[in-house]
């Protein structure tokens, strides 16, 4: 299943991609990704990792302060665009960290 995913995924262009994936992380459904959204789906994505809640909740934060360009703690179409474009350009194996500290 996940493979097939991943084929999917690549065959589309980086918009298709970021929409994809911006609905994907939409858990609520209100054409916003908020820190719960990030949290919901990142636990999922973490489980077998042995991230703490804690960890978890420190990396949506830095993701929403370097990424969040208008302020209201919630990331738009755009800005989420913005931040997988980032982590495209720096490669799947990199850290929250990194990714957010790109930004600086």
């Amino acid at each position: 299943m996940v493979q097939a995913l991943e084929t999917f995924v690549r065959q589309r262009d980086f918009r298709q991609r970021a929409r994809l994936l911006f609905n994907i992380y939409d858990t609520d459904g209100d054409g916003f990704v908020g820190k719960n959204d990030l949290l919901s789906t990142l636990r999922h994505l973490s489980v077998e990792q042995g991230v703490s809640d804690a960890e978890l909740s420190k990396a949506c934060d830095a993701m929403l302060d370097a990424f969040d360009s208008d302020g209201d703690r919630r990331l738009s179409l755009q800005e989420f665009s913005d931040l997988v474009e980032q982590s495209n350009q720096l490669g799947s194996g990199d850290s929250v960290q990194k990714l957010v500290g790109s930004r600086g």
